[in-house]
């Protein structure tokens, strides 16, 4: 299983057992789940906490999309996984370049290990023995 020690992942899922199983399956993983928000509102709240380290955004939150958020977070350089059934990956992909599409649903080994490879491209750890400047 990925580490995910240290890492702080906004999570945004409009359907609850789903969000249930993502928070569980992130918090195992070592991770600080942020949410998850179930609604563009509880969403636009949550985006502005100051400890992201990726964020998780399915893309249809009832009849809202997850737009206005992802393009929050990606001004901040959050890394954005979008883990949805609705929408084109290539579409998401050309709006926002170097994003990650996942489509649902998808085995929670291949999400760990999604997100813990954007964690650690966003907060690098030090070679062993070697300690931060």
């Amino acid at each position: 299983m990925a580490d995910l020690t240290g890492a702080y992942v906004l999570v945004v899922e409009d359907e609850p057992i789903v969000a249930f199983d993502l928070r569980v399956t992130l918090e195992e993983a070592g991770a600080k789940v942020i949410g998850p928000a179930m609604s563009l509102r509880q969403a636009e709240a949550l985006s502005s906490e100051e400890h992201i380290s990726v964020a998780l955004l399915d893309v249809r939150l009832g009849k809202a999309d997850v737009f206005p958020v992802a393009a929050k977070l990606w001004d901040r350089g959050i890394p954005l996984v979008f883990h949805t059934g609705h929408g084109s990956a290539e579409a998401l992909l050309t709006r926002w370049p170097g994003s990650t599409v996942l489509p649902k649903p998808t085995r929670s080994d291949v999400l760990l290990a999604t997100i813990a490879s954007l964690f650690r491209k966003a907060c690098p750890q030090p070679p062993t023995g070697e300690q931060p400047a």
